[in-house]
Parts: structure tokens; C-alpha cells; sequence
């Protein structure tokens, strides 16, 4: 039942990092800025706030993050075009909103991608047919469209 631990934690030496089922509560925004070496997150089912983590970009070797259950909000940034190893990403229940961005498309080796219980608002990412190895898509409970041409 972690509540929080401190920002000057060594990071920096993990490759798994799991603190899922605590009560923390820190602003995640720069909580891995010195974590380029990580492989697995796993935060879920927490009390975290802020925005998402811009400074994951640099980590490249990351292959799971799981974010889902926090508080997170704001947009997506824009940065999965550095994140080409991951295979698994679960942001679900948490506030974020939006569109989704566009460079989880280079995120060629996806197999499990959880955006459900958002608020993103887009058109439905087509996009994600380039995801040959994605099984698992969970969209739900977000205000996604689609467009759709009907000839009369």
C-alpha cells in the first residue's frame, strides 16, 4: 500500500518496474525521466495524476506500459514513433482525451492496445490495419466515429 515513493529513486538501474495496486498519488508526468533502460511498466490501479509521460520517448527498449486505473489526462503526445518496441499499452480508465495519435502506428510490433473508458473523440483510427501483429483492441467507452459514404 505504497503511497509514494520518491522521485530520486534509481530508475535508472530497473528493467521491470512494477508498482500496480498502491495508492500512489505522485504527479507521473517526469516520474521515468531517468529510466531509459526499462522494459515493463507496470503502474496500474493507482491514484497518479498529470499528463502522459513525454519522457518515455526515451525509452526504447520498452516493450509493456501499463498505465490503466489512474488519473491521467490531457492529450497523448505524439511520441510512439520512438516507442517501436512496444507490444503492449493499456491507458484504460483513466481521463484522457483527444485524438489518438497517429504515430501508434509505428508501433509495429503492438499486440495488445487498451484505450478504452477515455474521452478521446476522433473519427475510428483505420490507421490501425498496418498493425499486423495487434490481437487485442480495446476502444470502448471513448467517442470515436466513423465516416461513412452512402450512395443513394
Amino acid at each position: 500500500m505504497f503511497t509514494s515513493i520518491g522521485h530520486q529513486f534509481p530508475w535508472y538501474q530497473f528493467q521491470y518496474l512494477d508498482l500496480s495496486f498502491n495508492l500512489m498519488d505522485d504527479d507521473i508526468s517526469s516520474f521515468f525521466c531517468n529510466a531509459s533502460f526499462l522494459k515493463v511498466i507496470n503502474l496500474s490501479h493507482n491514484r497518479f495524476t498529470g499528463t502522459f509521460p513525454q519522457c518515455l520517448a526515451n525509452c526504447s527498449y520498452l516493450t509493456d506500459l501499463d498505465l490503466q486505473m489512474n488519473n491521467l489526462h490531457d492529450t497523448l503526445p505524439d511520441i510512439f514513433k520512438h516507442l517501436d518496441q512496444l507490444e503492449t499499452l493499456n491507458l484504460n480508465g483513466n481521463q484522457f482525451k483527444g485524438l489518438l495519435p497517429k504515430s501508434l502506428s509505428n508501433s509495429i510490433n503492438l499486440v495488445d492496445l487498451d484505450l478504452g473508458n477515455n474521452q478521446f473523440e476522433d473519427t475510428f483510427p483505420n490507421w490501425l490495419q498496418n498493425l499486423s501483429t495487434l490481437e487485442i483492441l480495446v476502444l470502448r467507452g471513448n467517442k470515436l466515429w466513423s465516416h461513412c459514404q452512402f450512395e443513394i
